[in-house]
């Protein structure tokens, strides 16, 4: 990493003789309790004056007078190339070129260049290179190992210990910086340049140059950009640096186009599922991403929210659980929940990733819009980056949904969230004004009343949850007015103002004009999603949207361009990510020429509020609505042996079914694991069960599931556990 600072003040050349130093120091350096600074000129005998200056470093002039220089092949220099030979024929070496984009590196170190300076400290680029080759390390520890040939071993070092090589009068030497793992880059950068002014002045001592696992040669101190370094026996393996150089990136006017038979526009969960399923029908198929594989249900919604709404609970089951004989008063570290969150996000959107490259999906980052019907063009992000045309057989778009922004509450402001900003705070606010009751605002009121702020929902209509049934909101609402949820129905946000505490005041109006005002610290808006079509160009393809901003698509995800697809968010309700993959699938496989098409009998929703609900199907009103004499069956949590051992008894199972015939029309599930529960009343009316198929499968005891069985039970007048209607 060659710059004036790294040539004044760091090491900078080859690293060929990591070990070379402890060898010779073994014929030269007498054992001592306390190691003595190792002189570096220390070698064979001087026999004449040439001898004496090359053991120096430094060359005699030849007395013939040619002008020629000798310098003898002793000492340190005769030591290096030994260990160089040896280890040349001992160690396969395979050298790899690479060049890296280091713009981040560059302003990271000048961010924290004025920190450094007023600690102290001389912040160059190696800190961060060896915390860089760490990271590396870790990832494959075969390159963190010793050579062992008289044991025929290769030992996994279990320590990071960087060998730095340092030129000096007397030849190369190498000082190890020890724990490279454990220290932070001001104190990288302080041993280094201290073990590396030492070297220079003959002050090492012998147990300061041994120890090292990996080393690190700096060529491009002398304007290097590639080089062969030799591996430092018995380590498997070294890292060459070359110089890091200004370069002007070319865009070709004009960009090359390329032609894919799929082309999936998109890799939330309906965009990524086509595509693994269209590359496994053996289409050429190529996925375009502008921002996160796994869109926004696994970076900015389903999946963290839920991790938070897992991690909240937990803190608030520790902490209230006297009942049972557990007394607890649970700390909460929010900046290490985010992170635990963030970890479990970016294991599963690498997984997409890795899933479709496995599968044959060719992963192009960009942003996509079409330029005609069989053509879109993909413009890479950032500057200079160019772009290029993509021509396509079938495309299937699938942009998903962003939430809604509401006039005055724009989410620039950092005091007014939206669903993405409550899941990535790293504080929890003392007041959360939230703007809709809806299922996001309500996983979060409870989440966050869970982990110690002062909730208010703010709700235009007359209750939360719409349009779940009343008997089912009900008892969510209850259970978040127990945690110290405070709802204001009627009322619609109408803009926010600083407050003389510091916080805000969110002010709201009714329809009668009718104003109130709430001290808050953060404004969370939740009133809903829209599609992302914007930037899509879609009218150069032919295709409009309905009013509301929604592709409209047939039973088989068809727009009205029919090679062109929808699916998902985009293409309108309902706005499921489980549904969205479903249309994923139909789709790649109506392309592939498979008999596809979205003829299912009903698809599941669930809330994961406390409690949690989960639904599918008919309810009973529209049952009757669709000309069915419904019969319905309950089954109350309070009345499950397995609901009383969690602690959490509220609600119940309820299931629908026609009365002639006993078919299973539907079913509200509100109440512990209602998400999971609701899965066995969506396989029953997918498969065309009956109330006395669900009551015959015998059920494990004791669990939730065995409510389902009791409602079907119930609905036929034949409950064991409750009482029949």
């Amino acid at each position: 990493m060659p710059t004036d600072e790294t040539r004044d003040g760091e090491a900078f050349v080859t690293a060929e003789a990591v070990n070379a130093y402890a060898d010779a120091l073994e014929s030269t350096a007498e054992p001592a309790p306390e190691p003595e600074p190792v002189d570096l000129d220390a070698g064979e005998a001087a026999a004449t004056p040439a001898d004496a200056a090359a053991t120096a470093g430094v060359s005699a002039t030849d007395a013939s007078g040619s002008g020629d220089e000798t310098v003898p092949y002793r000492g340190v220099r005769r030591t290096i190339g030994k260990q160089m030979e040896r280890s040349k024929y001992t160690a396969p070496h395979v050298t790899h070129h690479d060049t890296a984009e280091v713009d981040a590196l560059v302003e990271a170190r000048a961010e924290l260049k004025p920190k450094a300076e007023a600690s102290d400290v001389k912040l160059t680029y190696m800190p961060f290179v060896m915390k860089a080759i760490v990271a590396g390390l870790k990832e494959y520890p075969y390159l963190n190992s010793e050579l062992r040939e008289d044991d025929e071993e290769i030992v996994l070092k279990g320590e990071y210990n960087l060998g730095i090589a340092v030129a000096t009068d007397a030849g190369l030497m190498v000082p190890v910086v020890e724990d490279v793992d454990e220290k932070g880059l001001f104190e990288l950068a302080d041993e280094v340049n201290d073990l590396a002014a030492r070297a220079r002045e003959r002050k090492l001592k012998p147990d300061e140059m041994n120890g090292g696992t990996f080393s690190i040669t700096n060529f491009g101190a002398i304007g290097g950009e590639y080089a062969t370094p030799i591996i430092n026996y018995p380590e498997t393996a070294i890292l060459g640096l070359g110089a890091i150089e200004d370069t002007q990136r070319i865009m070709v006017v004009g960009d090359v186009t390329t032609g894919t038979e799929v082309l999936v526009i998109g890799a939330g969960p309906g965009g990524y599922v086509a595509a693994i399923r269209a590359a496994q029908e053996g289409l050429d198929t190529t996925l375009v991403e502008k921002d996160a594989y796994g869109g926004a249900c696994l970076n900015r919604g389903c999946i963290p929210s839920k991790a938070l709404i897992t991690g909240s609970g937990l803190a608030h089951e520790a902490g209230n659980a006297e009942f049972m004989g557990v007394h607890a008063d649970p700390a909460v570290d929010m900046g290490k929940m985010v992170e635990w969150k963030d970890g479990v996000v970016d294991r599963l959107t690498g997984g997409v990733e890795k899933l479709c490259k496995a599968n044959g999906v060719n992963l192009i980052e960009g942003t996509a819009s079409f330029v005609g019907e069989d053509t879109v063009r993909v413009a890479h992000g950032g500057d200079g980056q160019g772009s290029e045309t993509l021509s396509f057989e079938h495309a299937i778009v699938s942009t998903g949904s962003r939430p809604i922004q509401i006039p005055g509450f724009e989410f620039a402001e950092d005091h007014v969230w939206s669903s993405a900003d409550a899941l990535d705070a790293d504080t929890v606010p003392d007041r959360l004004g939230i703007v809709g009751g809806g299922y996001i605002g309500m996983e979060l009121a409870t989440t966050y009343a869970k982990l110690g702020a002062d909730v208010t929902v703010v709700e235009m209509l007359d209750d939360i949850l719409d349009p779940y049934e009343d008997d089912v909101k009900r008892v969510v609402r209850e259970r978040a007015a127990e945690l110290g949820v405070e709802f204001q129905f009627g009322e619609g946000a109408s803009e926010w103002a600083e407050a003389p505490d510091g916080g805000y005041l969110l002010h709201t109006e009714t329809e009668d004009g009718e104003e109130s005002t709430y001290g808050v610290d953060k404004i969370l808006v939740a009133v809903g999603r829209q599609p992302v079509t914007d930037g899509l160009d879609l009218e150069n393809a032919g295709i409009e949207t309905d009013d509301r901003g929604f592709i409209e698509t047939d039973d088989r995800t068809r727009t009205a361009v029919e090679h062109i697809h929808a699916v998902g968010d985009v293409a309108g309700d309902p706005m499921l990510a489980h549904a969205a993959s479903n249309e994923g699938i139909v789709a790649a496989e109506v392309i592939a020429g498979e008999p596809a098409a979205l003829d299912r009998q009903a698809v599941p929703a669930a809330v994961f509020t406390d409690p949690e609900i989960g639904t599918v199907g008919m309810t009973e009103a529209e049952a009757e609505d669709a000309g069915f004499d419904p019969v319905v069956g309950e089954m109350p949590f309070n009345a499950s042996g397995r609901a009383m051992t969690t602690g959490h008894t509220e609600g119940f199972a309820r299931i629908v079914a026609d009365e002639e015939t006993g078919f299973v029309l539907g079913g509200q599930i509100v109440g512990p694991e209602a998400s999971e529960l609701i899965a066995e009343v969506a396989l029953a009316i997918e498969m065309g069960a009956t109330l006395e198929d669900v009551a015959a499968t015998v059920h494990t005891h004791p669990t939730l599931a065995e409510a389902v069985m009791e409602a079907a039970e119930n609905a036929r007048g034949q409950a064991i556990h409750t009482l029949n209607r």
